[in-house]
């Protein structure tokens, strides 16, 4: 955990990633996230389902490991393509993610990404471009 809050300036509650399970540098990252019932956005939510755009807001935060860290600039989310909500995550479900680059310029990142349960799709991102500030 202390690595993630080494890359990502963000905390509870608004801290989407558990953990990097695997990562070819530059190309593609694997991670997730643990669903607990505690989650605010649970709370007043009578179906207990995940809002898609939270899964999209886990996956721009798993691009950040992506690439090795050189900066001490943060990256901002600064255009999604073709957001596709396929099906819900519960509380106690693990949110799989996944972030593969498909383009990366100066201070320019773009790729797709995916959110799934026991390999059951969520979201789908088909372009996410992350900036980082001049």
């Amino acid at each position: 955990m202390d690595d993630l809050l080494s890359v990502l300036p963000h905390r509870y509650p608004f801290l989407f990633v558990d953990r990097i399970v695997e990562k070819e540098l530059g190309v593609w990252v694997k991670g997730y996230k643990n669903l607990s019932r505690n989650e605010w956005f649970f709370m007043n939510n009578k179906d207990a389902t995940l809002p898609g755009m939270i899964a999209v807001e886990a996956i721009a935060q798993l691009s950040a490991f992506v690439l090795e860290n050189n900066s001490s600039s943060l990256g901002f989310l600064a255009s999604l393509k073709g957001v596709s909500i396929e099906n819900q995550a519960r509380p106690g479900d693990r949110l799989d993610l996944y972030f593969e680059v498909t383009r990366q310029r100066k201070r320019m990142l773009s790729g797709r990404g995916e959110a799934r349960v026991n390999d059951r799709l969520i979201v789908s991102v088909e372009e996410m471009i992350i900036m980082e500030p001049a």
